[in-house]
């Protein structure tokens, strides 16, 4: 048996680009899944802030709106501009739950719902005294959920 020199070296040669093309691929196969992880890491952390955003623009409402008229017993109560602010927290509250309830069932989400729900009688639950405490826990949970990735700082 006698090979030529040529044929002999092609088919190593094309079996070493082979293996080299296979390890490549599977670097860049490696790479792609690491940034898919990252992205969805991200994304995730987003959505949280998003909805901790979101919450927190609904405490602020509730506690302006309690801070401004105090009870519904106050002079400004019942006032056109009370009426204004009390439909721009309804739909503060109405955006929080929109977001929320897309969210799967956990207990911060159970109780941004609980903290933000419920407003059946605008003279007795707009002033529950309750109703901040609560919220502020809930946005405490979210906090926690939607904290920036360190990595991301350094």
């Amino acid at each position: 048996m006698s090979y030529e020199p040529i044929s002999f070296w092609v088919p190593l040669v094309a079996l070493a680009c082979s293996i080299a093309s296979v390890l490549i691929a599977w670097s860049s196969l490696a790479q792609a899944k690491h940034v898919a992880d990252r992205n969805l890491s991200d994304w995730r952390q987003t959505k949280w802030y998003d909805l901790y955003f979101k919450a927190n623009e609904a405490y602020d409402l509730l506690d302006r709106f309690q801070s401004v008229y105090g009870s519904a017993t106050g002079p400004n109560y019942g006032s056109l501009e009370c009426d204004r602010d009390w439909n721009d927290l309804m739909a503060g509250m109405r955006e929080v739950h929109t977001a929320a309830l897309v969210f799967p069932r956990t207990a911060t989400i159970d109780k941004l719902l609980s903290a933000t729900g419920h407003f059946e009688r605008r003279d007795r639950d707009a002033f529950d005294k309750e109703r901040l405490p609560r919220l502020i826990e809930a946005l405490e949970g979210l906090r926690k959920r939607a904290l920036v990735n360190p990595e991301v700082l350094s």
